[in-house]
């Protein structure tokens, strides 16, 4: 599995992959402790004859911090699908996956290395974006309490990581990028709005994640257990279902 998980990153760092999704991360999280700044002065600015818009004061930090997640939740969750969609898929149309199984690689060390890949990228680049966050916020706005961050990102993380495992199934089930980068999406949707439908599926369901995470950050407190481990049990059943799924194509 090794080899082949040096192929998947040698293909990341090739594509570039590496760098633009990182980038989009680095870039919202600077986003939103610069705009909180800036829109009293904006808004100042915008005013218009007979129309005052003020605000009395800023967010706090912790709050600053948590709504960075509305904007990963949907462009980097969009990156992440659109750069994970085509690693099966892409390579099954174009003979790619048929020519590295006919060596000895099982089928799981081949969707393993990806699966691993695609991790360590989503869980660096993330990391990179809190840190900016963090870093800007604390300059900008204020203080705040890093180990509920920590935290709260830890969280949030495994949200992401639902969005991957999807995605690779996906991938592995479709011969279709665009399929594959379309059933991701509408599935992760369909997960994330489950909470809504019962205090039951609103304690464990990927958007519990969310709500958990922000909660760990602007109130330090939460109870993110049951849904951090029903959420990894979940990964694993994606990622057992796209092993199952690749087995039983013919490449």
């Amino acid at each position: 599995m090794l080899a082949m998980l040096k192929k998947e990153i040698k293909e990341i760092f090739r594509t570039y992959r590496w760098l633009l999704l990182p980038c989009v991360f680095i870039f919202l999280g600077l986003a939103q402790p610069l705009s909180y700044k800036l829109m009293p002065a904006l808004l100042e600015n915008a005013n218009t004859p007979g129309i005052t818009i003020s605000i009395t004061a800023l967010p706090s930090p912790e709050q600053v911090l948590a709504s960075v997640f509305g904007q990963y939740s949907q462009m980097g969750i969009l990156m992440i699908i659109l750069l994970v969609m085509g690693t099966v898929a892409q390579e099954k149309n174009s003979g790619v996956a048929a020519a590295v199984l006919v060596k000895p690689i099982s089928r799981a060390n081949y969707l393993g290395a990806k699966i691993v890949a695609y991790t360590l990228l989503t869980a660096v680049s993330f990391t990179l974006g809190m840190v900016a966050t963090g870093y800007y916020t604390n300059i900008l706005i204020g203080g705040f309490s890093v180990g509920s961050v920590v935290l709260g990102g830890l969280v949030y993380l495994v949200y992401l990581l639902v969005a991957v495992a999807l995605t690779v199934l996906t991938s592995t089930v479709f011969n279709s990028q665009v399929a594959a980068g379309g059933s991701a999406l509408l599935g992760l949707m369909a997960l994330t709005l489950l909470p809504k439908l019962g205090v039951y599926t609103k304690e464990i369901f990927p958007g519990a994640l969310v709500d958990q995470a922000i909660k760990i950050i602007t109130v330090h407190s939460g109870e993110p257990l049951k849904a951090v481990l029903f959420n990894l049990m979940l990964i694993l059943i994606m990622l057992c279902a796209a092993w199952y799924s690749l087995n039983k194509q013919e490449l």
